[in-house]
């Protein structure tokens, strides 16, 4: 069985001086990372950010050489890498050397994960999910038992399939947590549907393993772990917009007087549970006001903002009261208490409307150099270099009439074009006619469709359509640079825990890149 290290500390030098070339490297890069794929015609982006020996080396490339650009030098030895242009090789390999997968401190998967694991039981999950579920419920459940905690608090749950496993296969106490109250109550009806045929997925996945599930918790009877009382809560604050812990939607839950500063939760018993908060020093009334279900549950979803009070009030103590009487040595305090974190680590570009990054950087390593990384550069950040190699993919045509259709909005209706997004409207379009009149019907300029005939549309992709080849080198080189700006937000994250004393922090390479593209994980314990 492998050994859990993470209380080992990676070299300081070492991580010093990766942090370093990869801002270093970044910051070389900052034209190519904030340019935009919409403006390659507009702004001309293939002569104004290319130098001439990098675009013929771009030229030369085969079909095969292009589809696996973004990953070429990882394999340096290969025919395909060693028969690039020297331009074009010098790129790709400081890309390569300013990213996670080079850094010899990142740690392996197989240094967290268990030689013999639980079978895993999947249902109503796609083969992502599942595969991710599976790998971080096994090394969560192993920091568990190496650290002696049997609660967890899922920050960012979603629809809980993670907090359910963890419940049911592995016994352990889960509060889910989410900001999306459309997620939380998705969660508790996923989990009331999960119940009902816990017992025949348990037996199925008996027979197809021969009797070898292998569970210290699980059994047929395990849906008692995890019953259903999924306790409903809303949360009334004067200020809700800083001080909301938790927020359900009215439909579901008692109401209470405007201005009531309390939690109320009501599960499927008709015990109401009442938690006061506030930022003073509530433990006296939450002791006072709070009353436990008669029945217990494994797993409770709830929804809201949690900072530091969600702690130090005792919110949090209080919730896990629910799932069962706990222990003297159970309880969960401010003062003393120990709390393992494990954060995989994805940047939502649909949560970015500029180039303010809330909560970058984070360290103070990073903050005196002053590196900006726009909107743009994390939409870059968000390709999968491993995912397009494996597949072998190159941009869908929708890349190049979005493109197009920059021109035309500037050429043909003297519009900027900044800000104007069509989102995937040419995921289903047969041509790019169709194209453009969804995208000016989606853009509120369907008066503007009567003003291009088909042949004019035609002629616009007449002329771009040559340059096809340019747009797709161009795009798959970026690609190659997505898992640097990845890495700059993982790293700050890591340095931010280490400069709060955090030692023990360290990323994982938790997944397959190619399965789970978000791939690295932040594991760290503070005791």
């Amino acid at each position: 069985m492998a050994s859990i290290q993470a209380t080992s500390n990676p070299n300081l030098d070492h991580l010093n001086e990766d942090f370093k070339r990869l801002i270093a490297y970044l910051e070389s890069k900052k034209e190519l990372m904030d340019a935009h794929m919409v403006e390659f015609f507009t702004s001309n982006h293939w002569e104004s950010l290319l130098s001439p020996q990098l675009r013929e080396d771009l030229e030369s490339l085969s079909h095969k050489q292009l589809t696996h650009l973004p990953t070429l030098a990882y394999d340096n030895t290969s025919e395909e890498y060693r028969t690039l242009g020297e331009h074009l090789r010098l790129f790709l390999e400081e890309s390569r050397q300013a990213q996670l997968k080079s850094f010899t401190w990142v740690k392996d998967q197989r240094e967290f994960t268990s030689n013999s694991k639980v079978n895993f039981i999947s249902h109503i999950m796609t083969p992502k999910k599942s595969y991710e579920v599976d790998v971080m419920s096994d090394v969560i459940s192993r920091l568990a038992k190496r650290f002696q905690v049997n609660k967890i608090l899922d920050l960012g749950s979603g629809k809980g399939y993670l907090s359910q496993c963890l419940a049911l296969q592995y016994g352990l106490k889960v509060v889910g947590v989410d900001s999306s109250d459309g997620n939380t109550q998705n969660a508790a009806r996923r989990n009331e549907r999960l119940l009902k045929v816990w017992s025949g997925l348990v037996k199925k996945s008996k027979r197809e393993n021969n009797g070898s599930l292998r569970s210290d918790t699980v059994s047929e009877a395990s849906p008692s772990c995890c019953d259903g009382s999924l306790h409903l809560c809303n949360h009334f604050c004067e200020d809700s917009d800083k001080k909301r812990a938790l927020h359900r939607s009215s439909s579901s839950l008692s109401s209470s007087p405007q201005g009531d500063s309390r939690v109320t939760c009501k599960g499927s018993s008709d015990a109401v549970h009442r938690c006061l908060y506030s930022e003073n020093d509530m433990t006296g009334e939450l002791k006072q006001s709070y009353t436990c279900a008669p029945s217990l549950t494994s797993f409770v979803p709830v929804s809201g903002f949690v900072d530091q009070s969600y702690i130090s009030n005792g919110t949090l103590t209080k919730i896990f009261d629910e799932l069962g009487t706990p222990s003297d040595g159970e309880n969960i305090e401010c003062n003393g208490m120990f709390i393992v974190g494990l954060h995989t680590c994805a940047f939502s570009r649909g949560s970015i409307d500029s180039d303010n990054i809330p909560g970058f950087p984070m360290s103070q390593f990073l903050k005196p150099f002053q590196l900006q990384i726009s909107r743009n550069a994390t939409m870059v950040a968000q390709q999968a270099a491993d995912r397009i190699s494996s597949e072998s993919q190159c941009p869908p045509p929708s890349v190049l009439y979005r493109a197009i259709l920059q021109v035309i909005l500037k050429e043909k209706f003297g519009l900027d074009g900044s800000g104007m997004r069509v989102g995937k409207a040419g995921a289903k379009c047969k041509d790019f006619k169709e194209y453009v009149n969804k995208c000016l019907y989606k853009l509120g300029l369907k008066d503007k469709i009567s003003e291009l005939s088909d042949e004019e549309v035609n002629s616009y992709l007449t002329r771009f359509k040559h340059h096809e080849r340019h747009l797709h080198a161009f795009h798959q080189l970026r690609a190659a640079i997505a898992p640097c700006i990845e890495s700059v937000f993982l790293l700050d994250r890591l340095f931010y825990l280490h400069e709060q004393g955090h030692n023990s922090a360290c990323i994982v390479r938790l997944f397959d890149p190619v399965r789970s593209p978000r791939c690295y994980s932040i594991i760290a314990s503070k005791a």
